[in-house]
């Protein structure tokens, strides 16, 4: 079930580019100074991985892409100045990663991005 609230953000087209696996629609979502934390077993919360600016974002979105992964969005809830989902990933291998994100938005655009995930071995 998702909780939709009104807000300059465009969290349909964000879904869809993160589903398509679309890093140039992703990055128009994204303020240039963004920030994003990642949170898993090899970088716990007392020192997470930290990518900055929307540049480096556009090369992890890159890799993602040609890493084949399919990307499944659920249990959003939008709101005017945070959003959040749940992100079930399946790459060919086999391996999967559930993540969790919570997003602040700023000026219709992200600007913070705190993810935790749990990760196959």
């Amino acid at each position: 079930m998702s909780t939709i609230a009104t807000s300059d953000f465009d969290y349909p087209a964000m879904r869809r580019a993160l589903e398509r696996v679309d890093p140039e629609t992703l990055v128009g979502q994204l303020a240039e100074d963004i920030v994003y934390e990642q949170i898993d077993q090899q970088s716990p919360p007392s020192a997470p991985r930290v990518i900055r600016g929307r540049a480096a974002m556009a090369e992890l979105a890159n890799w993602l892409q040609s890493s084949g992964v399919e990307m499944r969005l659920s249990d959003e809830v939008v709101g005017a100045e945070r959003i959040a989902w749940t992100t079930d990933c399946r790459f060919p291998d086999g391996r999967r990663v559930l993540g969790i994100t919570i997003a602040a938005i700023s000026d219709g655009l992200i600007s913070h991005m705190r993810e935790v995930q749990v990760v196959d071995r």
